[in-house]
Protein backbone atom coordinates (compact mmCIF):
# COMPACT_ATOMS: atom_id res chain seq x y z
CA UNK A 1 0.00 0.00 0.00
CA UNK A 2 1.48 3.18 -1.14
CA UNK A 3 0.71 6.39 1.12
CA UNK A 4 0.41 8.11 -1.96
CA UNK A 5 -1.91 6.29 -3.35
CA UNK A 6 -3.98 4.35 -1.01
CA UNK A 7 -3.74 6.49 2.18
CA UNK A 8 -6.38 6.75 4.68
CA UNK A 9 -8.67 9.55 5.09
CA UNK A 10 -10.88 8.92 7.04
CA UNK A 11 -12.93 12.25 7.32
CA UNK A 12 -15.79 13.91 5.06
CA UNK A 13 -14.98 17.58 5.07
CA UNK A 14 -17.47 19.74 2.98
CA UNK A 15 -15.30 22.53 0.75
CA UNK A 16 -16.56 25.64 -0.46
CA UNK A 17 -13.95 27.10 -3.41
CA UNK A 18 -13.35 30.49 -3.88
CA UNK A 19 -15.45 31.61 -7.19
CA UNK A 20 -13.41 33.16 -9.63
CA UNK A 21 -13.86 35.50 -12.40
CA UNK A 22 -12.93 35.11 -16.66
CA UNK A 23 -9.79 36.95 -15.61
CA UNK A 24 -8.78 34.04 -13.12
CA UNK A 25 -9.16 36.61 -10.23
CA UNK A 26 -11.12 36.17 -6.59
CA UNK A 27 -14.68 37.00 -7.24
CA UNK A 28 -16.12 39.55 -4.52
CA UNK A 29 -19.10 41.13 -3.58
CA UNK A 30 -20.11 44.60 -3.04
CA UNK A 31 -18.54 44.94 0.63
CA UNK A 32 -15.62 43.41 -0.60
CA UNK A 33 -16.02 39.74 0.89
CA UNK A 34 -14.99 36.44 -1.07
CA UNK A 35 -17.71 34.87 -3.20
CA UNK A 36 -17.88 30.93 -2.82
CA UNK A 37 -18.71 28.06 -5.39
CA UNK A 38 -21.55 25.54 -4.43
CA UNK A 39 -19.62 22.89 -1.55
CA UNK A 40 -18.71 19.98 -2.02
CA UNK A 41 -17.73 16.66 0.00
CA UNK A 42 -14.23 15.63 -0.27
CA UNK A 43 -12.36 13.06 1.94
CA UNK A 44 -9.48 13.93 3.83
CA UNK A 45 -7.94 13.56 7.46
CA UNK A 46 -8.45 16.35 9.33
CA UNK A 47 -6.10 16.51 11.98
CA UNK A 48 -5.54 19.09 14.80
CA UNK A 49 -2.08 20.64 14.59
CA UNK A 50 0.28 23.01 15.02
CA UNK A 51 2.73 24.13 12.01
CA UNK A 52 4.30 27.34 11.56
CA UNK A 53 4.24 28.19 8.13
CA UNK A 54 4.98 31.50 5.61
CA UNK A 55 1.65 32.94 3.89
CA UNK A 56 1.42 34.52 -0.08
CA UNK A 57 2.73 37.56 1.50
CA UNK A 58 5.77 36.22 3.04
CA UNK A 59 4.44 36.82 6.75
CA UNK A 60 5.23 33.95 9.21
CA UNK A 61 1.72 32.29 10.50
CA UNK A 62 0.27 29.24 12.68
CA UNK A 63 -1.85 27.33 11.31
CA UNK A 64 -3.79 25.01 14.03
CA UNK A 65 -5.41 22.36 11.58
CA UNK A 66 -3.59 20.37 9.30
CA UNK A 67 -5.54 18.56 6.63
CA UNK A 68 -4.31 15.64 4.48
CA UNK A 69 -6.52 15.54 1.00
CA UNK A 70 -7.31 13.90 -2.07
CA UNK A 71 -7.67 16.80 -4.44
CA UNK A 72 -6.51 20.04 -4.69
CA UNK A 73 -7.99 23.19 -3.12
CA UNK A 74 -7.56 26.66 -3.27
CA UNK A 75 -5.96 29.26 -0.77
CA UNK A 76 -8.90 31.43 0.58
CA UNK A 77 -11.41 28.62 0.05
CA UNK A 78 -13.27 26.94 3.04
CA UNK A 79 -13.09 23.68 5.00
CA UNK A 80 -15.26 22.18 7.20
CA UNK A 81 -15.01 19.09 8.93
CA UNK A 82 -18.74 17.12 8.43
CA UNK A 83 -21.12 15.99 5.83
CA UNK A 84 -24.12 17.89 3.59
CA UNK A 85 -26.31 15.84 6.44
CA UNK A 86 -24.99 17.63 9.34
CA UNK A 87 -24.92 21.46 7.52
CA UNK A 88 -25.95 24.43 9.15
CA UNK A 89 -25.72 26.64 5.91
CA UNK A 90 -24.06 25.67 2.60
CA UNK A 91 -24.41 29.16 1.29
CA UNK A 92 -22.65 30.85 4.17
CA UNK A 93 -19.21 28.20 5.18
CA UNK A 94 -18.69 30.83 7.83
CA UNK A 95 -21.93 30.16 9.43
CA UNK A 96 -20.67 26.20 10.64
CA UNK A 97 -19.18 26.02 13.61
CA UNK A 98 -15.74 25.42 12.73
CA UNK A 99 -15.06 26.43 9.40
CA UNK A 100 -11.90 27.86 8.71
CA UNK A 101 -10.54 29.60 5.61
CA UNK A 102 -7.54 27.81 3.64
CA UNK A 103 -4.84 29.74 4.50
CA UNK A 104 -2.29 27.61 2.85
CA UNK A 105 -2.00 24.63 0.59
CA UNK A 106 0.92 22.50 -0.53
CA UNK A 107 1.51 19.49 -2.73
CA UNK A 108 4.69 17.92 -2.62
CA UNK A 109 5.28 14.83 -5.86
CA UNK A 110 6.69 11.57 -5.54
CA UNK A 111 9.96 10.97 -7.58
CA UNK A 112 8.10 10.39 -10.61
CA UNK A 113 5.82 13.18 -10.13
CA UNK A 114 2.86 10.80 -10.47
CA UNK A 115 1.42 11.01 -7.55
CA UNK A 116 1.09 13.73 -4.79
CA UNK A 117 0.76 14.60 -0.65
CA UNK A 118 -1.89 17.64 -0.36
CA UNK A 119 -2.39 19.32 2.80
CA UNK A 120 -3.93 22.18 4.07
CA UNK A 121 -3.52 24.40 6.53
CA UNK A 122 -6.03 26.25 8.19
Amino acid sequence: MSLLTDGIYPHIIVYWAPALLANGKQEVDNNGQVVFETPVEICGRWTEFTEMFMDRKGNEQQSMVKIRLKQDVEELGVLWLGCFKTIVSRTLPFSNPGAQEIRKFKRVANRNADAYLRFALL
